[in-house]
């Protein structure tokens, strides 16, 4: 037809001279028209329309420039730009090239088993990937060609029987390859050996052990399993393997093995360590898991179960937050190491052996002296016979209060973040020379017992010995304004009893100091210290009988049977009266301290105790006083709500008195139940102050399964002895028992008890070993426990 119509135009003269014009223009458009026909997707951008097959005109529309339209053609190699949208899911059923493709976030490409797809390389990235790519195909990527997972993008590996190959890609960041498909297939697999982000096992219909040979090297996020099936999933079978995990590990079921025969598999992991559940295994092989990141790792085991002698390492550089779970069912080693760290979230803190604390592997525990330990619980802790003598930094951030297991040194930093040090007879150093002086950081809490600092031979400004008692902070602030002859070491603890009155009418300079109040600070030199003039700086929180703050004086004495002395020079106390502020220059010895003051302050009372127990059909109540100074009467008062009180009964007031004094009463009508008690003071001026609140349960009965009661059970945690007070509503005998964890009877003894209070101390500790008991009284058919730590 063309030539027909070119023949015509030849032949007509009218139009010959213009036959060059029309020849040029009719040929373009006829190629245009050609190369249309040759190719349909040419120059047109596809998006799909909805879910369905790739070659399905009806799955896409098309834009040719002008808007989208319903498709007449399918996108093929040429096209300018292929979307899958949100919510489509296209699948590829026939062999084909392609390039410029996205599947947008919520869209899914399917390759088909059997199909084979092509990347061609064009501009920019050839395979786009923002939703997921579902593969049981053959992915080619020709020279020059990309795939890219983008943040959020997905590949599922869907083979089953066949190894299948993962296509080499670019992960992005937030990405995830997961292997979902595989059932029975046992061979080499391919494509496993790329840079991932996330990496998920999930075969939920697995029924044999798939290893990956050792060729997967590195996750950049987190590794996870979820499913094994009935089979299992080896990072290596015999061959060496090393894999680096820069996020999280997460296994929530299946059964991972680290080596299943005999290679070395080392497992490093700079984020999270999360079980929950399945099993991880050590294998035939070698198995350790280095925990090796540069942030807080928190290690999380709330099931499934560990076994095999896996190894697991904290590395230096690295801290792991244990929280409230233990490592367990491990029989390798445990190993922190120098400059790694190490945080405890249990009661128990950390152990050397058995089932205590939050390492409980059955190999070697080592805790290095150069790491670092933080205990943070929510319940009262102990450091644990883990802790060794000599640690870098040691952390205290537990309201709850932690308690000494034996000395410990800190050589770099103490941290009190939150809660108290409770020392016993031990004590918590900082420094361990007096060319390591150490560093104290305090932000709350204090030290509830032995606190020792190490001192230079140098004028040094506020050396803060951050002591106290269970209800105060009571801090001591040394400055040296002449040095030293020779450095060594301080040590200071608060003692919260009566300091006694000796040599009062104490001259202190135009001051008379007639009283002292009550607690002491006790303060000690060792290891050579020597010399040198201090300040004193002493915070008395909450001193009984302040009136006027700027009338306190820190007085001395060498000890208990020692007379009260004015030594240096008093500077006026700052402060309030609640939290006075107490200053004294120019001191040279270091002994105890107590807070002084003249007629401006009664320093009063001192109640040593107010205790309830139940006595038959009635409540008795005790209390003592050190010391009364005004003291008209008292009165008992109880509620059966602990809110609203009313007065019971009366009882006379020494007046004024240095003596330790004791007082008793009777409840004659307690409720049943919790009965809430309260004392008050009243002064011959009618000031009045009450004491803390005390409760009883009160429970009378005939019945001997309904008559005990264990009111206290202390100290806990305990090292030598301790002491279970309990009451009875009759007299005969109950058999006192000791347990341990696996309820074994580690102790046993009948003792004979009577109506009322009862006491019982327990002084064998040599026949048990640091760890959890239980601590029974047995009646009949009734059983009463609480729970006691040694440590």
């Amino acid at each position: 037809m063309t030539h027909i119509f070119y023949n015509m135009i030849n032949t007509d003269p009218s139009i010959k001279t213009k036959r060059s014009l029309y020849d040029l223009s009719f040929l373009f458009l006829l190629m245009i028209g050609f190369l249309f026909a040759l190719n349909s997707d040419a120059s047109t951008s596809y998006r799909s329309f909805t879910s369905g097959n790739w070659n399905n005109q009806s799955t896409w529309e098309m834009n040719l420039g002008s808007g989208w339209v319903p498709s007449s053609s399918v996108p093929g190699t040429n096209s300018i730009a292929i979307n899958i949208q949100n919510g489509h899911i296209v699948t590829l059923t026939g062999n084909k090239k392609l390039d410029n493709v996205i599947v947008n976030q919520g869209g899914e490409f399917v390759l088909n088993s059997g199909v084979t797809l092509t990347v061609n390389d064009g501009a920019g990235i050839d395979f786009d990937v923002y939703g997921i790519f579902r593969n049981s195909g053959t992915v080619n990527i020709n020279a020059g060609a990309n795939i890219v997972f983008e943040n959020g993008g997905e590949y599922h590996h869907n083979f089953t029987s066949t190894s299948g190959t993962i296509p080499t890609a670019t992960w992005s960041t937030g990405s995830t390859c997961e292997i979902n498909g595989y059932t029975t297939y046992t061979g080499n697999l391919s494509g496993f050996n790329q840079s991932f982000y996330n990496f998920t096992w999930d075969c939920p219909n697995q029924s044999v052990g798939i290893s990956l040979g050792g060729i997967l090297t590195t996750v950049n996020g987190t590794f996870r399993i979820n499913n094994t099936g009935t089979g299992d999933f080896e990072l290596a079978k015999t061959s060496n393997s090393t894999v680096t995990v820069y996020g999280s590990f997460l296994q929530t079921g299946g059964t991972f093995i680290l080596n299943n025969n005999s290679g070395i598999t080392v497992l490093n992991l700079k984020g999270n360590f999360s079980f929950s559940g399945g099993s991880f295994q050590r294998g035939g092989g070698t198995g350790s898991v280095n925990f090796n990141g540069t942030s807080t790792q928190l290690f999380s085991k709330t099931g499934g179960t560990i076994s095999g002698a896996i190894d697991f390492s904290i590395f230096s550089g690295a801290k792991v937050d244990f929280g409230l779970s233990v490592l367990d069912g491990s029989t390798g080693n445990f190993n922190l190491q120098s400059g790694g760290g190490l945080l405890s979230g249990i009661p128990e803190g950390i152990a050397l052996s058995g089932s205590i604390g939050n390492i409980q592997v059955a190999g070697t525990r080592t805790y290095n002296i150069g790491a670092d330990y933080t205990y943070k619980c929510s319940t009262a802790q102990v450091t644990g016979n883990g802790l060794p003598s000599t640690v870098r930094k040691l952390k205290i951030n537990n309201f709850a209060g932690v308690t000494l297991t034996s000395d410990v040194a800190a050589t770099d930093t103490v941290f009190l973040t939150s809660g108290n040090v409770i020392t016993g007879s031990k004590k918590l150093i900082i420094g361990t020379s007096v060319s390591n002086l150490g560093v104290l950081s305090r932000v709350s809490g204090h030290v509830i017992g032995n606190l020792k600092r190490w001192i230079s031979a140098s004028t040094t400004s506020n050396i803060l010995f951050p002591v106290g008692d269970s209800a105060d902070y009571k801090g001591m602030n040394y400055s040296f304004t002449t040095a030293p002859s020779f450095g060594g070491a301080i040590t200071v603890n608060f003692d919260n009893t009566f300091t006694g009155t000796q040599n009062m009418n104490l001259t202190d300079g135009a001051f008379t100091i007639q009283s002292v109040g009550f607690g002491l600070w006790n303060t000690y030199s060792s290891d050579g210290l020597l010399g040198g003039v201090f300040r004193l700086d002493i915070t008395a929180t909450n001193l009984p009988g302040v009136l006027d703050y700027n009338a306190l004086h820190l007085t001395t004495r060498i000890n208990s049977s020692s007379p009260w002395v004015a030594l240096g020079t008093n500077d006026v106390a700052t402060g309030s009266n609640s939290l006075p502020l107490v200053h004294r220059d120019n001191l040279t010895l270091h002994q105890q301290f107590g807070i002084g003051s003249g007629s401006a302050n009664t320093l009063p009372i001192t109640l040593i105790y107010f205790k309830a127990a139940s006595k038959g059909k009635t409540v008795k109540l005790n209390w003592a006083t050190a010391s009364e100074i005004n003291n008209n009467y008292f009165t008992v008062e109880r509620s059966t709500d602990g809110i609203n009180f009313q007065t019971i009964l009366q009882k006379k007031g020494a007046g004024n008195s240095t003596s330790n004094l004791y007082y008793d009463a009777i409840d004659e009508n307690p409720s049943l139940g919790f009965n809430y008690y309260r004392l008050n003071q009243i002064d011959f001026d009618g000031k009045f102050t009450y004491s803390d609140i005390i409760s009883e349960n009160f429970i009378f009965s005939n019945d001997k399964s309904e008559s005990l009661i264990i009111e206290s059970i202390g100290p806990n945690p305990f090292n030598e002895n301790f002491k279970i007070i309990f009451s009875s509503t009759f007299s005969g005998t109950v058999e006192f028992k000791i347990l341990n964890l696996s309820s074994q009877v580690m102790y046993s003894e009948k003792i004979n008890v009577d109506p009322g209070l009862n006491y019982k101390t327990f002084n064998q500790s040599e026949i048990l070993n640091n760890g959890i008991y239980f601590v029974s009284l047995i009646c009949n058919e009734t059983v009463i426990t609480k729970k006691i730590i040694k440590y």
